[in-house]
């Protein structure tokens, strides 16, 4: 969550990348220098962006304009829009991600749906989503939107090479699904949840973006008429089937997220499946339990040291509790899913606090061993009081 020191060093950062960004080299870096390392850092991230589009600039695009807003350069081309880098600086100055619709794609219906991104994210307000700045349309009358810059990395990657922990990543991910709740709240629902759409700030902060398919569901439980578009590795079942879209199908997207993040493997197959073979998985075929996800691995080893971890104990700390929150949040069914992605996060809460899961068979013995777990040291000093008092019965007696 960001906080409002977190916030400063963003605002100095943006001020120093503009400084710097008008700078001869040995200036530029006199003026990284002279700054504290966090907003040197953030500066230096924005820079990096500006410079990978620099290609992008020589062309002469940089003196282009989109409403107040004059373009940078590029920062990638989307299943829908162009992103391009911004800065606002008539009234004060400001970075942003401007999207617009491709222009070998405008045609009515895309632009349709932009429209619905845009009313999507004018209903958002979560400091883990990232924000909409502006939106407006062009003089040809093509809609365009301005997104908060976040200058970080794809999820997996993030943790990866922070050899974060199976507790560590699930803590960063709650964050994303709160965010996810809020949006529910407010009847958006995102519908392409993947790994490039979790961003994490130099900070740590994770952001949810790219609501670029999302749906809006109306208060009755439908939702607007979009095209049918989806990543077809992190789509849902009903997505497939073109069947009714719900907060459920983001249950089932988290669900993938959550547990190619934990075990280093795709529930559906590795990356170079074919769509049809992953479709095939999706609908037929239950995912392996997350515990069994690395057996017969060639990599397993490289997966688990990324979590700071051996392959064996990885698959030991997921089995489990772990295994049947997945298992829930992964099922084909929605209606056998969490009823809502707080739920499911709330087990994943109840895991890393060694309570009881809502998922798990409700049973004196699970129950048992959970309050063992939560309480080792109180349980196993009983157990030797207990132990003791037997053998203090059992001499009486034989006295």
């Amino acid at each position: 969550m960001t906080d409002p020191r977190q916030q400063s060093v963003a605002s100095a950062a943006r001020t120093l990348f503009d400084a710097a960004l008008d700078a001869d080299p040995n200036e530029r870096r006199r003026l990284l220098d002279a700054a504290s390392d966090d907003v040197a850092r953030e500066a230096a991230g924005l820079l990096d962006a500006w410079h990978r589009s620099s290609g992008f600039l020589e062309t002469g695009c940089a003196a282009r304009r989109v409403g107040p807003w004059q373009v940078l350069g590029s920062l990638g081309v989307g299943g829908m829009g162009d992103v391009s880098l911004v800065r606002r600086g008539e009234d004060f100055e400001q970075i942003g991600a401007l999207k617009r619709v491709r222009a070998d794609l405008v045609t009515p219906e895309v632009l349709a749906r932009f429209r619905v991104e845009r009313s999507a994210l004018a209903r958002l307000d979560h400091p883990n989503i990232a924000r909409l700045i502006d939106g407006g349309e062009t003089t040809d009358g093509e809609p365009y939107l301005v997104m908060e810059f976040v200058d970080g990395e794809p999820i997996d990657r993030w943790c990866d090479d922070r050899r974060l922990d199976v507790a560590g990543r699930i803590r960063l991910i709650l964050p994303v699904m709160e965010a996810l709740r809020s949006a529910h709240a407010r009847l958006v629902v995102h519908r392409d949840l993947k790994p490039s759409n979790m961003l994490v700030s130099m900070d740590g902060t994770p952001k949810l973006l790219d609501f670029g398919i999302a749906r809006l569901l109306d208060p009755d439980g439908g939702s607007s008429p979009t095209l049918p578009a989806m990543t077809p590795r992190y789509a849902s079942p009903e997505q497939l089937l073109a069947e009714p879209v719900t907060t459920s199908t983001d249950v089932y997207g988290i669900g993938v997220l959550v547990y190619e993040l934990l075990t280093g493997v795709h529930p559906h197959g590795d990356a170079d499946a074919s769509v049809a073979e992953i479709q095939e998985t999706i609908l037929r075929r239950p995912p392996a339990r997350a515990s069994d996800a690395l057996r017969g691995r060639t990599d397993s080893a490289a997966i688990a040291a990324a979590r700071g971890t051996t392959a064996p104990r990885l698959s030991a700390t997921l089995h489990g509790d772990l295994d049947i929150v997945l298992a829930t949040a992964l099922r084909k069914e929605p209606e056998r899913r969490y009823a809502t992605v707080d739920a499911f996060a709330d087990d994943l809460r109840r895991y890393l606090e060694a309570r009881p899961v809502t998922a798990h068979a409700d049973s004196w013995q699970y129950r048992a061993s959970r309050f063992i777990r939560r309480n080792r040291v109180a349980s196993a000093a009983a157990f030797l009081l207990a132990a003791g008092a037997i053998v203090t019965s059992s001499l009486s007696v034989a006295a």
